[in-house]
């Protein structure tokens, strides 16, 4: 940790001239939950620095934060390291200008689409849901990736992008002050590994007086990983205790978009509709390729892998002893959705302002290989957490790329109201998040944020999250219930 400030200060004095710009924040930030008034114990961001440096046709451009997550009072007993802060790297990147666009590499955030949130083709960076409920820019990961933007005739924008890397977005893992977990944490090696899991978009954009249209093409592997596939296999001749190994990977998915910006007399209008296709690339040889849990007992590598369509199979390791295969299952899924934005900004007069937004999200088609044939007879799932005789339903099918919110729901309406006070220093905001497909799940939050001068931004608030009672743990606005707060903010800008 200490060469990594050092490795910022040098970084600073080099670029330390007239050429050079440094600012950022310094922030306070204190959330507890309405029910029980306990303190929510989740990161948040406690400096973040953002260095800029220009020369002649090249500008440098980084951002670097401190996330602090305050310590339990049971933590000392346990861990005696006072550290209670990462330094995260945000963004370091290198641009290029040249007559007509530029050109950029390095780790960098990108922000595609019309709307201004919640847009479904805004996935080149991935998502730090413990920051879902911030800004767009504050719940974004940078990715290393190089990337261009070309400014043609006629008001015609061509940009690019390609990234060597598979990106995936941070989830909590197991975190109980947090309701936007993972359902399960796999281990690292029950993931089958991506071949050639580069990344790449293609966005083209005509701008006229008071309209922009947008094309918009992105392939990329999910964000978030799905069940890949089965392994049910036996150690020894008993036949007793049968082991199931799950397989998780990530789908390839590819996105074309639709946008428009339209600037009318006394509103704006913003729209995105993106079609996906998202598909699991592994085969029986994928999971020919991986090892399984019970090759650290048998000694072996892999095994002679059969498909669901076949009966049983077994192999005989280096020790002698048979072990048997009743079914490997490349789960195989393969999906076509949508989804789209509407969105409309409306200023009123007294210094109000309305924006509304509807989101929907629709499966048009959904198979898998139970949808081709049924498993064999012989072929049992014990101990998994997934309901196989609804396996071949769409409601399975888990979106791994898309608009953020989609895993609340499938339709969505946002309401937020704003308005200004005391010559702007003043500001009071109403946000309404209500489900309008399987339940009366709404978010209703209010913030009341104030500029005392000099760089100091007061904030005070609170959300309040109702479920349904009609409806099971599954569905999200209940388990986001607890998480219902208070929170204060305090930040300094410098």
């Amino acid at each position: 940790m200490k060469n990594r400030f050092f490795s910022i200060i040098v970084l600073s004095m080099l670029f330390g001239s007239q050429n050079t710009v440094v600012n950022g924040n310094i922030e306070y930030f204190f959330m507890n939950r309405l029910s029980n008034s306990d303190v929510v114990n989740i990161p948040f961001r406690l400096l973040n620095l953002n260095i800029y440096h220009q020369r002649d046709n090249l500008d440098i451009n980084g951002e670097f934060a401190l996330e602090y997550r305050p310590r339990l009072d049971t933590d000392f007993s346990f861990d005696d390291n006072p550290t209670d802060f990462n330094l995260v790297l945000r963004d370091l990147y290198v641009t290029y200008f040249l007559e007509n666009g530029e050109f950029s590499f390095g780790k960098k955030r990108y922000t595609w689409g019309s709307a201004d949130e919640n847009s479904p083709i805004d996935n080149l960076s991935p998502y730090d849901y413990y920051y879902l409920l911030n800004g767009t820019q504050e719940r974004k990961l940078g990715i290393y990736s190089a990337s261009f933007d070309f400014y043609l005739d006629n008001d015609w924008k061509v940009s690019g992008m390609v990234s060597p890397l598979h990106n995936t977005s941070r989830f909590p893992i197991d975190d109980p002050e947090y309701p936007l977990s993972l359902p399960v944490s796999p281990s690292v090696g029950q993931f089958l590994s991506i071949n050639n899991p580069y990344e790449s978009g293609f966005y083209l954009q005509k701008s006229m007086q008071n309209f922009d249209f947008t094309l918009s093409h992105f392939r990329a592997y999910d964000r978030v990983f799905n069940v890949s596939g089965f392994a049910l296999y036996q150690f020894g001749s008993s036949g007793i205790n049968p082991q199931t190994e799950i397989k998780y990977s990530y789908r390839l998915t590819e996105a074309n978009n639709l946008g428009f910006v339209a600037l009318l007399d006394d509103f704006t209008v913003r729209s995105d509709i993106t079609l996906f296709r998202s598909f699991d690339r592994n085969d029986t040889y994928s999971f020919m390729s991986a090892p399984y849990s019970i090759d650290v007992q048998a000694g072996t590598d892999n095994y002679n892998i059969v498909t669901a369509e076949d009966q049983e199979c077994a192999e005989t390791n280096d020790e002698g002893e048979t072990v048997y295969i009743d079914c490997i299952y490349p789960f195989k899924e393969d999906a076509n959705y949508i989804q789209g934005i509407l969105q409309i900004e409306l200023p009123l007069p007294n210094d109000y302002q309305i924006n509304v937004q509807y989101f929907q999200y629709d499966i048009n088609e959904y198979t898998n290989l139970l949808t081709e044939y049924d498993l064999p007879s012989n072929v049992q799932l014990p101990n998994i957490q997934i309901d196989i005789s609804n396996a071949d339903s769409e409601d399975l099918f888990l979106p791994g790329m898309g608009a953020p919110y989609s895993i609340l729901s499938k339709k969505l309406t946002f309401i937020n109201l704003e308005k200004l006070l005391m010559d702007s220093d003043l500001k009071l905001s109403f946000t309404l998040v209500q489900d309008l497909d399987e339940g009366s799940g709404h978010i209703f939050a209010f913030e009341s944020e104030f500029d005392f001068g000099n760089g100091l931004v007061g904030l005070i608030g609170f959300n309040k999250i109702n479920g349904d009672s009609s409806l099971g743990d599954m569905y999200r606005f209940n388990s986001m219930e607890d998480f219902s707060s208070f929170r204060s903010q305090l930040t300094y800008n410098f």
